[in-house]
Formats: C-alpha cells, structure tokens, sequence
C-alpha cells in the first residue's frame, strides 16, 4: 500500500505558469491525509517559496523536501538540513565570471528572498519572473546564512550543459540539477532527492514500495529510482519518461491532483489505484 507521496512542483503539480496548487489538488492531499498517508512535495524550491503556492496553507506541508534534498521536513519538524558552505558558494560565483553575460549564481535567504551579484537582469530573462520572494541586486554578497543556492542563464539545454561542463570539475563540493534550460539548482555533493527519501522512510519505519513519486524531469530521475512506483506526467522529458514505471496525463489537465484523490479512494478500500495497475509498455520506456 502507498504510505508516502511525492511530487515535483514545477511542470507536475504545479503545471507551467499556474500560480496556486488547484482546488483537486488540495482536496486530494486532504483526503490522502485523512486515510494515513504522508504527502511531501519534492521540490528544487524552498519551504517559504512552497508555501506560496498552497495558500499559506501549512497543513498540507507537514511533509517537504526541499532545494533538491537539502532539508528534509516531516510531520512539522525538520529532520535533516545540510549546509553549503560559502566557500563552495564564492568558488561558484568566480568560477561562473567567464560567462557573465550568460550565466550568475543567486543566493537565497530564510524567507526566499534571492541575492543576485550584478547591477540588473540583463539578458537572463528568467531573473525577471523567478523570485516569488522578491529579488536584490547587489554589489557584493551579502554575510548572511543563505538556505539555497542556484544559476540562472541565458541559454539553451545545449549552451547550459557546456557552462556546467567546464565549471563543475573546480568545484568539487557541489553537484549541479539542471531542471530547465536556463535554471541550475546547486547541492552539496551527495545531496539530491533520492538521499532525502531515504531519510524520510527510515523516519517513517516504511520501505520505498510504499513510496509514490510524481515528476517530469532529468531531475526527478533519481527521485524515480528510489521509490516503488514512479508515475510521469505526459509533458515529461524523454528521459524521466524512460526512468519512469507509470504514466499519467499532462500536468495541464490536473493530473496529478486527480491522481491524489485515487490514491486515497483505493486507500479507503486497501487496493492501489488504477493508474498504478497497468505499468508504461516495456518498448515505451
């Protein structure tokens, strides 16, 4: 039976310009809630970046992993948080001074607000829109203790991987998720979506067949690995639809808010939803 459930914000529950998790969604963490079963999205975002989307509404946040695994939150409490430390994050910023024109590393602090190191957006449109939590341009880093850290560009997937490419060998320490063409979530070496499940069914006592996730992206592939049943929405990449066992419809058609209210409906009856009866074709995959 499902006793977890995961999913990815952007693209997935929260389909491509939407602003607020839909009224079936929430209704559908609600029901999953009351039948026993642990909702957590999984996400690249951070806590006060999520709860935006909800409608200021904790109750359905018990649960969260958040800035790709860095802090891991259960039933209320924060049971893990790992640090990037700032020397990493100043080796990032230095390594990326080359490609300045297309690339800047961004700083977030506890309540969401990012800190970018240059007078303005210029051409990286994604500045322009990325920050619910409001943005500060600055002229030098500011000394505070900052809760994510990430890489906007002014490219395409080709151009990204190529900026990467070169910087992430003198950067050891970290690791690079790249869940857009012209966004770089940046994490501690080792830290990722999959590490945090793990910790979250050692705390809950449950194995990861007991674990449903939601994504449509390279970044949610090893968040697919890690868990029993891996569900794809239908905008998803080709490659998380390859790493993926089931398929639902598009995250624009409220699929996966659509899906949570299966999955508690089966719960009242102790059998698994239909979407999770028929695995994608072997040659589909």
């Amino acid at each position: 039976m499902i006793r977890l459930v995961l999913s990815d914000m952007d693209n997935t529950l929260l389909p491509w310009g939407q602003q607020m998790v839909s009224p079936r969604a929430m209704e559908g963490i609600r029901e999953m809630q009351e039948e026993g079963i642990i909702f957590a999205p999984a996400s690249g975002r951070a806590f006060s970046e999520l709860v935006k989307f909800f409608d200021n509404d904790t109750s359905v946040l018990r649960s969260a992993i958040t800035a790709n695994g860095l802090v891991v939150r259960l039933n209320g409490k924060d049971i893990s948080r790992s640090i990037i430390d700032r020397a990493s994050f100043l080796a990032l910023d230095e390594a990326l001074e080359p490609y300045a024109d297309e690339a800047a590393a961004v700083m977030y602090d506890e309540s969401g607000h990012a800190y970018i190191r240059r007078e303005g957006p210029g051409k990286i449109e994604i500045f322009k829109s990325a920050f619910p939590g409001g943005v500060s341009y600055v002229t030098a880093w500011p000394d505070i203790e900052f809760t994510k850290i990430g890489v906007g560009l002014d490219t395409d997937a080709k151009r990204r991987d190529e900026i990467i490419d070169a910087i992430d060998p003198t950067i050891p320490g970290l690791d690079f998720v790249k869940p857009l063409p012209n966004w770089v979530d940046v994490v501690p070496h080792g830290v990722n979506k999959a590490t945090a499940i793990q910790k979250l069914t050692e705390k809950m006592g449950i194995t990861t067949d007991e674990v449903c996730a939601f994504g449509d992206g390279e970044n949610d592939i090893e968040m697919f690995q890690a868990v029993g049943y891996p569900v794809v929405v239908a905008n998803g990449s080709p490659k998380a639809k390859a790493a993926a066992r089931y398929e639902i419809p598009d995250a624009a058609e409220d699929s996966v808010g659509t899906a949570f209210l299966q999955i508690a409906e089966a719960a009242r009856i102790g059998v698994l939803p239909d979407f999770l009866q028929q695995p994608r074709q072997e040659e589909d995959r």
